[in-house]
């Protein structure tokens, strides 16, 4: 079989296509090392479980804002959670995660957002990180505040 790339997510074999979608980038780059979120967030879901609907009550994730030469690691925790940021980093910490991988950022949620399938809605949680570190225009908060019931904002404490 001859195999023809179509782009970054898919590809084609011979006459059929086969599209492979939904691989999301779940690290950030920052001062030159390669940070990965799901390592973060599976250390700090070792001691802050889940509620007892089995929702997870704290996830990690990141944003690269290139332009300006920052990235930002955010924690984001379920507001029953009174743990401070420096909790969070002491824990990881005890468990050999440290340097420029602990989160520099605390955000307190409602829940944390999820899709129809249970799975973490990376794309609300990368805008509340942008919004919390002050990334995201005015254009772009006004927009999601015309959305009203599906405002990503929504989530927020």
């Amino acid at each position: 079989l001859e195999a023809k790339k179509e782009g970054k997510e898919g590809g084609g074999v011979g006459e059929a296509k086969l599209y492979l979608m939904g691989r999301t980038k779940r690290f950030v780059k920052y001062a030159g090392e390669m940070v990965s979120l799901p390592k973060i967030e599976k250390c700090l879901q070792s001691r802050w479980k889940a509620d007892s609907d089995g929702q997870a009550t704290i996830a990690c994730e990141g944003y690269e804002a290139t332009e300006e030469g920052k990235t930002v690691i955010s924690i984001l925790a379920v507001g029953s959670i009174r743990d401070d940021l420096k909790d969070f980093q002491n824990h990881l910490k005890s468990n050999g995660i440290d340097g420029v991988h602990l989160p520099q950022r605390l955000i307190r949620v409602k829940e944390i957002p999820l899709l129809a399938t249970g799975k973490a809605a990376l794309g609300v949680m990368k805008w509340l990180v942008k919004y919390d570190a002050g990334f995201l225009t005015e254009k772009e908060v006004k927009e999601d505040a015309d959305l009203k019931d599906e405002s990503k904002a929504r989530y927020l404490l």
